[in-house]
């Protein structure tokens, strides 16, 4: 089998970090390399842990989803990333900006 698909989850709430790290390692192709609770750690989990897929909180405290992403298309990190967020009402004008943001 190849390499394992490298994947950071990155969400305020602890119950969805083990939500989403349990539903990407019952697939034996992907691995959860590690977990950050908002934009600021996992701009620093990117940098140290150079992982291959980012799944991302929209809203979150010190950093949002959004504003990370801004980040990471301004230095150019080779990771693919999946914005997620579970209560939408309302919000559709922001959820059209986070597809639009590319960090890839």
């Amino acid at each position: 089998m190849g390499m394992k698909k490298k994947i950071l989850v990155i969400d305020d709430s602890a119950f969805m970090r083990r939500v989403i790290s349990d539903i990407i390692t019952s697939d034996s192709r992907c691995e959860v390399i590690g977990t950050a609770r908002n934009g600021k750690d996992g701009l620093e989990k990117i940098k140290a842990l150079k992982p291959d897929v980012v799944t991302l909180d929209i809203e979150m405290p010190i950093m949002t989803g959004l504003a990370m992403l801004e980040q990471l298309k301004k230095n150019e990190n080779p990771c693919t990333c999946d914005c997620h967020e579970y209560f939408s009402y309302g919000r559709k004008s922001r959820n059209n900006k986070s597809l639009r943001i590319r960090c890839y």
